[in-house]
């Protein structure tokens, strides 16, 4: 169970674009915020379908679900631009 309330909170990390660290500073910045009649939005935050391809790498890709899902080799590595001593 504490497992998936981790794994739930660093989802909606993920999903809104901040650290663990961000995550406390911002809750007091829009309190703050809150407080002077003021809405405080975090500057990395892009949105949650955005936020989560950048971190997981999958930007500028159609299809980027199945390569979330089924991770391959990055396209620069199929164009032969790198050898594998590069890649170790």
């Amino acid at each position: 169970m504490a497992m998936f309330a981790m794994m739930g909170f660093h989802f909606y990390l993920i999903i809104c674009g901040q650290t663990t660290i961000e995550f406390r500073g911002n809750r007091k910045r829009q309190r703050e915020a809150r407080m002077q009649g003021y809405i405080w939005k975090n500057p990395y935050d892009h949105g949650r379908l955005k936020n989560f391809q950048l971190v997981f790498g999958v930007v500028d890709r159609q299809y980027w679900w199945i390569l979330w899902l089924l991770p391959v080799l990055p396209k620069t590595l199929w164009k032969g631009e790198y050898t594998n001593k590069d890649c170790f």
